[in-house]
């Protein structure tokens, strides 16, 4: 079940006795848990119906207690269990979720960690509860995630101006979401969130950026590369060097991929590299530019400087400095 599924759920007023929100991924467990917290009981409700317990200050006997007591002047009575993953005897809810109140919603938020499938806890919530395991989304699903989000909300978006979000704002789904509502702010439905809307109001150079970078590499345009990396170098806060140095080295990955099953279909390609079919013609078309002896020397290039982002046989402090010089080197060995 998704997050989406549950808050529809909840939305229609139908309701289960325990909800288990686990994972690596916050942000969808914390959208259930807001929208939660604000519309299972009304407002006049909540003063003594409404509880959250946090797993760090609490224990399984505070927790059933609670959970045992009937609602006052309500339908149900509501309880958070936050941070359950820090609550020590947190196992022993098992003889609970077995046999839960009737007239208590117990929401559970386990997160930062993968529930462990092999505990007897883990296994009851599975058949006993509404159980939603909340995963990182995977950084070649990142595009696609953003152009359904973007859609979700009534408005258009392409593939080149999702992927550039993608690259620059990493996979902090919250902060994504922070961002798309700052520049749709005044949207009318069926608007286009372009890469002009995404300049001006998200603050992402349409010049000065990874995604350009990669590209005016794949074509070779070495007076560009050269432009895009001097601006970028004086403003590494918005370009760190793990994520550049990761995102040119997937992209060189996908180019020698490419390079070396050039019959294969796009949609073969796309579908081994996890990407959006969109970006598959600009790879092939790059992917043919640099020869097997050059691959080699990139790779090395890339290898050397990752050790030196982090701090081995690293000459500069300065993070401009070194992403100026591994741009320098990778376009000397192409």
């Amino acid at each position: 079940m998704t997050a989406d599924k549950i808050i529809s759920e909840l939305a229609a007023r139908k309701f289960q006795p325990i909800y288990f929100l686990g994972g690596e991924e916050s942000y969808f467990i914390d959208k259930v848990m807001k929208y939660a917290q604000d519309h299972i009981l009304g407002e006049a409700e909540r003063s003594f119906n409404q509880m959250t317990l946090y797993g760090k200050e609490t224990n399984f006997k505070t927790v059933v207690d609670n959970a045992r007591q009937f609602p006052m002047m309500a339908e149900h009575r509501v309880l958070f269990l936050k941070e359950a993953q820090s609550m020590r005897d947190f196992d022993k809810l098992e003889t609970y979720a077995n046999n839960p109140s009737p007239q208590t919603i117990l929401l559970i938020s386990y997160k930062h960690k993968k529930p462990d499938g092999r505990k007897n806890i883990i296994k009851v919530l599975k058949k006993k509860a509404v159980y939603f395991q909340s995963d990182k989304i995977k950084d070649y699903k990142l595009a696609d995630w953003i152009s359904s989000y973007v859609l979700g909300l009534g408005y258009k978006i392409n593939g080149q101006a999702a992927g550039l979000m993608a690259e620059y704002l990493g996979n902090d789904l919250q902060k994504i979401e922070n961002e798309i509502a700052k520049a749709t702010i005044s949207f009318k439905p069926g608007e286009e969130l372009t890469m002009q809307v995404i300049q001006d109001r998200i603050g992402i150079s349409k010049e000065y950026n990874v995604y350009e970078l990669q590209r005016a590499i794949g074509n070779k345009q070495f007076s560009k590369v050269f432009h895009i990396t001097e601006n970028m170098s004086r403003n590494m806060k918005n370009n760190p060097m793990p994520l550049v140095i990761g995102s040119l080295f997937r992209f060189f990955t996908q180019l020698f991929y490419v390079a070396q099953n050039a019959s294969m279909s796009d949609q073969a390609i796309a579908g081994a590299l996890r990407i959006n079919p969109y970006f598959i013609k600009d790879i092939k078309a790059s992917s043919a530019k640099f020869s097997a002896s050059q691959y080699f020397k990139i790779f090395n290039t890339f290898k050397e400087y990752d050790l030196k982002s982090k701090g081995l046989g690293r000459r500069s402090t300065e993070d401009g400095e070194l992403f100026r010089e591994l741009i320098y080197q990778l376009m000397y060995a192409a």
